[in-house]
């Protein structure tokens, strides 16, 4: 009878014990100046990840999309949407407490999420998909403000679109950073961004030609790089995903899951394994 009693207590003990508090990426590694993420990057962050629009009866209306359980609110997602809609990024918003949002107030530029009524999925997680001609974002954040080395990370996946860049300035046509052109030879993938300890999927990254980076960008991958910028100063040369020009819009966005930028390049290694142990990527 004792031994079924302190059985049942320790049952009810075990049943009632608290879940593991969260520890988000950036409550380990301090020091982001950006955090771009589908999902929750940091215990004490209390905004959404999203602002999604749609378009009903030709009138777009729009909801803030947050988090459960420190991932994307895919049912609330869903059901703003609607059964068979679609579902379009219109800001992307900074969990780095320093509010450089990744914003687009065009609906024919912006990023999509949902399609016919389904989340869209890369590797079971959440995506921001181009729309093959045109996606792309804009912050205020200046990469040339801060230290000058800072540790970049980057979820992204190359879309169909021949002639795509991960990063840019949205003015100056001189400022690429990761740029991939299907069957380019050019060796210019990246200008006015200095990079060293270039990772892929946690290997070191080498490749010539904006081709080569396109073939390797064909799946879902994590960049990771030590950079240096000079894109300029000025609002105009704030970061950007995809395009460079203000109009035209020339390069397109990729697929875009995660893009944090450190004021620092410590702990590269770790930081790629541990956005690894949330994607999975390799």
């Amino acid at each position: 009878m004792i031994n079924l009693i302190q059985n049942t207590i320790g049952a009810l003990g075990r049943r009632v014990s608290s879940a593991p508090s969260f520890v988000g990426l950036l409550n380990t590694y301090s020091g982001a100046s950006v955090a771009y993420s589908l999902r929750r990057l940091d215990s004490t962050y209390t905004g959404s990840a999203i602002q999604v629009r749609k378009t009903t009866n030709g009138l777009p209306s729009y909801l803030d999309i947050g988090f459960v359980n420190n991932i994307l609110d895919t049912a609330s997602l869903l059901e703003f949407v609607g059964q068979g809609g679609d579902g379009f990024v219109s800001i992307w918003y900074d969990q780095s407490g320093n509010a450089k949002d990744m914003t687009q107030a065009s609906a024919s530029r912006q990023p999509k999420i949902v399609s016919s009524g389904t989340v869209l999925l890369e590797n079971g997680k959440p995506i921001l998909t181009s729309n093959g001609s045109t996606s792309g974002m804009t912050s205020s954040y200046i990469a040339d403000s801060g230290v000058s080395a800072k540790g970049l990370f980057i979820v992204t996946k190359r879309n169909s679109s021949s002639n795509q860049c991960i990063l840019g300035s949205y003015s100056n046509g001189d400022n690429l950073n990761y740029l991939i052109h299907s069957g380019s030879s050019s060796t210019s993938v990246n200008l006015n961004v200095a990079l060293t300890s270039q990772t892929l999927n946690g290997s070191t990254w080498n490749y010539s030609t904006r081709n080569d980076a396109y073939t390797d960008l064909a799946s879902q991958s994590i960049i990771s790089a030590n950079a240096v910028y000079s894109f300029g100063l000025d609002a105009t040369d704030a970061l950007s995903l995809g395009y460079r020009f203000t109009s035209p819009v020339n390069f397109e966005m990729t697929n875009m899951q995660e893009l944090i930028i450190f004021e620092n390049q410590t702990d590269q290694s770790a930081k790629v394994t541990a956005i690894n142990n949330h994607y999975s990527a390799y």
